[in-house]
């Protein structure tokens, strides 16, 4: 289908510190998005424990339990396609770090920890987390190729937040994926790394959050995920943590959003008690080719990143847009008010440019050729404005007819009527061919 590949994200009930009930409802949302024609299936942080477990991340039942639990979710998906993301903690030398693990056709594919870890008002993460900062900058005595961690059961693992579909890297598609990795705090600090990311070529990037409701809050979370979008010429799919998680220092709305380029494509309403899935198909081709034009994508030196990519077999383009809405007036917004704005913006730039251009030539005067069309209706009401904006007399405005072999008497007496209501000099005089 052109470059399209569908999204989803959820937020599913889940028990917290209870990995067996988080884990079969992981599988069974999994399994009905990819029912729905998924390829890429994202999940809120740590849901397989739950986010607000606080202490018990330092229990070590929980944490063999969440690595079982992720095993199994592997196990029980092998026969799909699909690619699942879902959020964990993970011991990796030593460290706890809070990790998004990649899951796609049985095997752990990468697992990325979390860079940014909120520690103020009512968030705790760096009592029970270590940054993961040190491990996505590469092996710098192996070509900066990706560290690896041994996760029992899955074997040696890529740590990165840059993973390729198997062939993109080198292939000449105009609809090769590449995504890059976010973890809920990520996308808040005044650099996030989806930035350098999309640099690098990711043009998916992927957010595992576990973002808190406060009022106004929701507003300002969906601006983010645009604004990233859009600064990134990328797709966001953003996935965060619902009602079920502990309300000990906080709510949660398990708020779902898919933005492409600055556009939200689908959301999810909030406080559901129910598992909750959204869908988008991502235009991954037209990403792609606006970044061709784009001179800061290509002056970026993104080899150390791609270096330490990890890879995915493939990923399932659309057969269907089910997920999409493409609008007959693609130019024109359907909402009455943006419609407005939008006309009233057309119109002053057009006003702006003439005014300049008329104060650069010191034109005495503006002719205009008005046919009783709409083309010409718009020039007559563009030159009368900017002669407003210039405190400019109306008589320098010289309005005539401009028979063709398409005129009517309507459209000429529309022309004519149309110069007398703006109480324009309509010339008197003037050849037939021009009246």
């Amino acid at each position: 289908m052109f470059g399209f590949y569908r999204f989803a994200c959820v937020s599913p009930v889940l028990k917290v510190a209870d990995t067996a009930y988080n884990t079969e409802e992981i599988i069974r949302s999994v399994k009905i998005a990819a029912s729905n024609g998924a390829a890429f299936v994202v999940f809120p942080e740590l849901c397989i424990t739950g986010y607000t477990c606080s202490d018990l991340f330092h229990q070590e039942l929980l944490l063999q339990n969440s690595t079982r639990s992720l095993l199994k979710i592997a196990e029980a998906l092998k026969d799909s396609d699909a690619v699942i993301a879902v959020g964990l903690p993970l011991r990796i030398f030593g460290r706890l770090y809070n990790c998004a693990a990649f899951v796609q056709r049985g095997k752990v594919i990468a697992v990325t920890p979390k860079i940014h870890l909120p520690n103020q008002r009512e968030f705790y993460e760096k009592r029970h987390f270590s940054s993961g900062r040190d491990l996505l900058r590469g092996d710098a005595g192996n070509g900066c190729a990706p560290l690896r961690c041994f996760i029992e059961g899955a074997g040696e693992v890529p740590i990165t937040n840059f993973i390729t579909v198997k062939g993109c890297a080198s292939c000449n598609s105009g609809s090769e994926v590449r995504i890059g990795v976010e973890l809920c705090e990520d996308l808040w600090t005044p650099a996030p790394p989806s930035g350098e990311l999309a640099l690098a070529g990711a043009n998916v990037i992927v957010n595992l959050s576990a973002s808190d409701a406060l009022v106004g809050k929701r507003d300002y979370r969906r601006n983010l995920v645009m604004n990233q979008s859009a600064r990134c010429m990328a797709a966001y799919v953003y996935a965060s943590a619902g009602v079920h998680e502990s309300t000990t220092d906080m709510v949660f709305s398990g708020h779902l959003m898919i933005a492409e380029n600055g556009s939200m494509l689908a959301e999810s309403k909030p406080f559901s008690r129910e598992t909750e899935i959204v869908y988008a198909d991502v235009d991954v081709e037209r990403l792609n080719m606006q970044r061709l034009s784009e001179g800061s994508f290509q002056d970026f030196d993104s080899r150390a990143i791609i270096a330490r990519a990890a890879t995915l077999d493939g990923l399932r383009a659309c057969d269907t847009l089910q997920y999409r809405f493409v609008s007959p007036t693609p130019f024109v917004p359907g909402n009455t008010e943006t419609r407005d704005i939008n006309c009233t913006e057309i119109f002053n730039i057009q006003c702006a440019g003439l005014a300049k251009r008329l104060e650069a030539t010191r034109s005495k005067r503006a002719v205009i050729g008005l046919s009783g069309g709409l083309d010409s209706t718009l020039a007559l009401l563009v030159v009368a404005e900017t002669f407003k904006l210039l405190n400019r007399p109306a008589k320098e405005i010289l309005a005539l007819t401009m028979p063709g072999f398409g005129t009517t008497k309507r459209t000429k007496n529309n022309a004519v009527e149309l110069a007398k209501l703006l109480d324009r000099r309509y010339p008197e005089g003037m050849p037939p061919a021009f009246r």
